[in-house]
């Protein structure tokens, strides 16, 4: 019985090949499959990869700002007045709020104000100028360059001095190819200076902007971004 078993299990086991058989042998070296150009396309995915990250960190680099300066563009659009049970009206941005206490930035610093003594908060939005575009600007593409034309709007409440349109030309990668910027035909204003400007916008005005931008090649352009700038000057 225990012979016929071994016999048996013998016969399930697969045929062993020869040592002279090389027939399907794969040769040393070379691929059980074709992978050569799925490899190709990948590393020219990686390599584009490589150039938006080389963007990107790029623009993580932040300049040094005048502590000033940075204190301005931190401003908060909307403005809080707290008014207190003891008559006291206290004016700035709400940055934390809880039951127990309220946390304001003002033009003073932080103060922390114990919510049991605040009678109301009102917000109040900030008057400034906004300027935007009136539709999408029209583009006329050259060889290298392109010429953007079009027009903006004040849709603020205070009026915009020395007002311009910077335009960035992009890759596919986001590789920038092209920058430029033109201040917009406004109207003149004469400032407290004695300068004399065109670049003034007074709210629900609007004015015309042309851009001319040099580009070593058009057919490297694949998108567009607009910074639109302006001051507020006496």
């Amino acid at each position: 019985m225990l012979g016929f078993g071994f016999a048996q299990d013998l016969d399930t086991l697969p045929t062993l090949r020869s040592d002279s058989d090389t027939t399907a042998i794969l040769p040393e070296g070379e691929p059980f499959f074709q992978y050569r150009y799925d490899l190709d396309q990948l590393k020219s995915e990686i390599d584009s990869l490589k150039q938006v990250l080389k963007v990107y960190e790029k623009r993580k680099t932040i300049p040094e700002i005048d502590p000033r300066l940075l204190e301005l563009i931190q401003r908060p659009e909307l403005q809080h007045r707290i008014i207190l049970n003891n008559g006291t009206v206290i004016m700035g941005e709400i940055i934390s709020r809880t039951d127990q206490e309220l946390i304001v930035r003002t033009q003073l610093g932080k103060l922390v104000i114990d919510a049991k003594h605040v009678v109301k908060v009102e917000e109040d939005a900030v008057l400034t100028a906004k300027i935007e575009w009136i539709g999408e600007p029209s583009i006329n593409a050259y060889p290298t360059k392109e010429i953007i034309r079009g027009r903006v709007k004040n849709n603020g409440q205070t009026r915009a001095d020395f007002a311009r349109v910077v335009a960035h030309l992009w890759t596919s990668t986001t590789e920038e190819v092209g920058l430029d910027s033109a201040f917009i035909d406004g109207k003149e204003f004469k400032y407290e200076s004695g300068v004399i400007s065109d670049t003034m916008l007074e709210p629900g005005q609007s004015a015309t902007i042309q851009i001319t931008i040099k580009v070593p090649d058009q057919k490297l352009v694949s998108y567009r971004t607009y910074d639109i700038l302006w001051t507020e000057t006496k």
